[in-house]
């Protein structure tokens, strides 16, 4: 037990390190600033303007900012503080400066009263979670009765070799890294907490390798090598990741998963 505390602890420094960091490249990338999958994960979440939302591990605050777009209330929690001085950059630049509020939090031991949120959201976040189970739970303290948890995050593919070789990238390319879970590994921690699976999604995208390696602060010497390894895969595992290059663009399939649970 003590082993698993220190764990955590040691995963929390280091995602506190990290973020704190690299927070200045998750601003601008794609990947979170990406308006349609904002966009989408809101209307899944079914926002609305009588609705109070929180957005934990918040980053750059780019979801929070789409929920306040809609929602009555909105706050964006995160454990880096560099990220949160982002996100306040970010909202001021979007003119929403008044419509979030930002709070320094642990997602496992939020500072809110039970049942305070009808949306709790996290997006592109849980892989860095070492206990996701107390996420889970947490989210369904602080929801309402009939309160939705969004969820969008990374997730490993079903060939095991291949979930074998991306959960070693992944922990090569940022330490803070915690795991990815398979699709049915979501399902079973989603419906065990008691919520009620409205939507499940897994599904497969080309991903931007180069972008993927700066924003984790690797260095090119080191990306080069990591990328030298998705080629030298065996091929049923390269084949799986189709690894391709193209006038200096690495591209490489990452797989995504996408749920909405309600607390009935």
């Amino acid at each position: 037990m003590r082993s698993a505390v220190v764990s955590e602890m040691d995963n929390r420094f280091k995602v506190q390190q990290q973020f704190d960091r690299q927070a200045a490249f998750y601003r601008t990338d794609p990947v979170f600033d990406n308006p349609s999958g904002l966009k989408q994960l809101t209307a899944l979440a079914r926002a609305s303007a009588t609705d109070s939302a929180l957005d934990v591990a918040t980053g750059c605050g780019h979801m929070a900012l789409a929920l306040a777009s809609t929602c009555a209330t909105t706050i964006g929690s995160d454990i880096s503080d560099g990220m949160l001085r982002q996100a306040k950059l970010l909202a001021r630049e979007r003119g929403l400066e008044d419509r979030v509020h930002w709070v320094r939090a642990d997602v496992e031991r939020t500072p809110f009263a039970d049942r305070s949120f009808n949306i709790v959201t996290c997006r592109v976040a849980a892989h860095h979670f070492v206990n996701p189970r107390a996420f889970l739970a947490e989210s369904w303290r602080l929801l309402k009765r009939g309160g939705r948890l969004a969820l969008q995050d990374c997730g490993a593919p079903a060939h095991s070799a291949a979930a074998d070789f991306l959960e070693h990238v992944e922990k090569e390319r940022d330490s803070s890294h915690a795991a990815l879970l398979s699709e049915g590994k979501w399902k079973e921690l989603i419906a065990a907490e008691g919520f009620a699976i409205q939507s499940l999604r897994f599904e497969s995208h080309r991903h931007d390798y180069n972008s993927w390696m700066i924003r984790a602060g690797v260095s090119e010497t080191k990306a080069n090598v990591i990328w030298k390894s998705f080629l030298d895969n065996p091929p049923a595992v390269r084949e799986i990741f189709r690894p391709e290059e193209s006038d200096g663009v690495r591209t490489f399939n990452y797989w995504r998963i996408t749920s909405v649970g309600v607390k009935n």
